[in-house]
């Protein structure tokens, strides 16, 4: 029996700086933790700001959600949105990545345009 699939998007901006190779070596650790907890997901960067998205059974997100927002790699960790879904968004990637110019806490502030945001890029993938 399968647990209550849950979805969190944040948006975050980092703390110390993420040169390419810091950013290649989190996805790397994000991409194996991720898979061993049944956790799927995309991370949306541009320079210094984040927006993430995991999902996965509730207990998995809530305890990956907790050790993220106390990572000090990054700050002002805001919840864009947090939902109970029937199904996975992003159901074959452990972290998909892509990086977005326009990603900022600021520009997501309002819930309706992260959730828009994850739905363009989703309908890019398809």
């Amino acid at each position: 029996m399968h647990g209550v699939l849950t979805q969190i998007c944040y948006a975050s901006s980092a703390s110390v700086p993420f040169d390419d190779a810091a950013l290649l070596a989190l996805l790397s650790e994000a991409r194996t933790n991720n898979a061993l907890h049944g956790i799927t997901g995309i991370l949306l960067s541009n320079p210094g700001h984040f927006v993430q998205v995991i999902e996965g059974e509730r207990e998995e997100v809530d305890a990956l959600f907790e050790k993220i927002a106390r990572d000090t790699r990054h700050q002002q960790v805001l919840v864009l949105y947090r939902e109970t879904i029937e199904t996975r968004d992003f159901p074959h990637w452990s972290m998909a990545y892509k990086n977005l110019p326009d990603v900022t806490p600021d520009f997501l502030k309002d819930q309706s345009k992260a959730r828009r945001l994850v739905t363009m890029f989703l309908a890019q993938m398809a």
